[in-house]
């Protein structure tokens, strides 16, 4: 991932923990889009507006929130416990 991109997904992170949506504050590890899915059914605006500006990526929020599930913005070390898989990391030391 560039180092542009990684700056855009840290200021968009940044922003979400600043902006209230349904008397919640938003996660500082979740972005605006894959947030704004999860709040879909409260507060379905917030798709739809972020959806028509990434007009170009079909479903641009559930994507994100997918993303989000998967773990994909994280480095492969961290993704390699998901579902139940061991890391071999020994977290005693923690």
């Amino acid at each position: 991932m560039s180092i542009f991109k990684n700056f855009l997904i840290a200021l968009d992170q940044a922003l979400n923990t600043l902006i209230r949506i349904d008397g919640e504050w938003g996660l500082p590890d979740e972005t605006l889009s894959a947030r704004a899915y999860r709040l879909r059914k409260v507060a379905p605006q917030y798709e739809i507006w972020i959806d028509r500006i990434f007009f170009w990526n079909d479903a641009h929020c559930e994507a994100s929130y997918r993303s989000e599930l998967l773990r994909k913005h994280l480095p492969g070390e961290y993704r390699s416990g998901i579902r139940g898989q061991r890391s071999g990391i020994n977290t005693d030391r923690f």
